[in-house]
């Protein structure tokens, strides 16, 4: 005999309250994945950065400590910890959303981070210049005062390592990257003044103060036009203070903001998988640049990245490495190592 309609309902109605129960209490003591502002697109640094100092990592001991170490967390198969609760990287002080986040059209990859046209024309006062590498380069101040870095070409090479860092800068700013203004310019040397101070670095390492035959010197060394000017690159200053270059591992100890371990940072393992598709052979910690930036009453450290004038490593070829160079990346330490220990015959 079953039993009668009001039992069965009562007792269906106590099952489910008792689930119901349950399942909040189990509910109320696990921890909330998903809250009412997620996902967040936006980290903001909140803590007062004024106190980092700058540093200048050394590139032997950098480029030893990676090779013949194993900086970072020696834990493998970490999943990267700077994302939101989507799985997405957010905008940060490390990075901006642009391609495969939104609509990012030809124009506005072509005009990249640029705000201005270039330096202005006229007398361009030199406070210092560079010496070692391929091709010299010079500080300047325009007519306005802004502060740019001009680079060029190697003689027999026009346009070979500028149009590589225009473009490529331009391709790394889509990509989400915080990255300096480039501009293709041209330079006629009457047009440089040497200002108060400037100096430069003898072979002897004494510094002495800069003369005009040192900047004819110098220029010796790039690739000149016809006419007799130089096409350069000329990189506006990056907003803020400059503190030198951020390591690919570990944090810098003494930001506030930089808790997240480099080497699980997800927008630096991306940048090597973009830097190998570019061929970018010159992706290490001393091409890389942190600022010091105040806005709004708040100062926080950016974190740039610079120097691309090696990729496509169409620079090798005034190098005389472009045989070998971009052959592995510089941060592929297990095949370097094996490499040399048998002297490359096993590559």
């Amino acid at each position: 005999m079953g039993l009668p309609t009001r039992v069965r309902h009562a007792c269906v109605l106590a099952i489910v309250l008792g689930t119901a129960a349950a399942v909040h209490e189990i509910a109320s003591g696990a921890t909330l994945r998903f809250y009412d502002d997620d996902p967040l697109w936006t980290y903001r640094d909140t803590q007062d950065a004024s106190g980092v100092k700058p540093w200048e990592i050394d590139l032997v001991v950098d480029l030893g400590l990676n090779l013949f170490g194993r900086p970072g967390d020696p834990a493998t198969d970490v999943r990267a910890k700077s994302l939101n609760t989507v799985d997405e990287v957010p905008d940060s002080s490390w990075f901006t959303n642009r391609l495969g986040h939104r609509a990012v059209d030809v124009e506005e990859v072509e005009k990249g981070p640029n705000t201005t046209s270039g330096p202005a024309p006229g007398m361009w006062i030199v406070t210092s210049s560079k010496s070692d590498g391929v091709t010299p380069g010079f500080t300047i101040r325009d007519a306005n005062g802004q502060l740019w870095f001009l680079k060029f070409d190697a003689p027999d090479y026009r346009a070979m390592a500028t149009g590589t860092e225009v473009a490529v800068t331009k391709l790394f700013w889509a990509l989400g990257y915080h990255v300096p203004e480039n501009h293709i310019a041209y330079l006629d040397q009457n047009q440089l003044e040497i200002g108060d101070g400037a100096s430069v670095t003898l072979p002897n390492g004494r510094r002495r103060p800069m003369r005009r035959d040192d900047i004819a010197s110098l220029l010796t060394r790039a690739n000149a036009e016809p006419d007799g000017r130089y096409r350069i690159v000329a990189s506006k200053a990056l907003e803020g203070t400059p503190l030198g270059g951020f390591r690919f591992y570990g944090t810098r100890p003494d930001d506030p903001n930089d808790v997240v371990p480099h080497e699980h940072r997800r927008e630096l393992r991306g940048y090597g998988v973009f830097a190998a598709w570019l061929n970018h052979v010159d992706a290490k910690a001393i091409n890389s640049m942190d600022t010091l930036v105040r806005q709004n009453g708040r100062a926080f450290v950016r974190h740039n990245l610079i120097d691309f004038g090696f990729a496509n490593h169409l620079t090798g070829w005034a190098n005389g490495d472009a045989d070998y160079s971009g052959a592995v990346d510089a941060s592929d330490y297990n095949v370097i190592d094996f490499a040399f220990a048998t002297q490359g015959t096993a590559l």
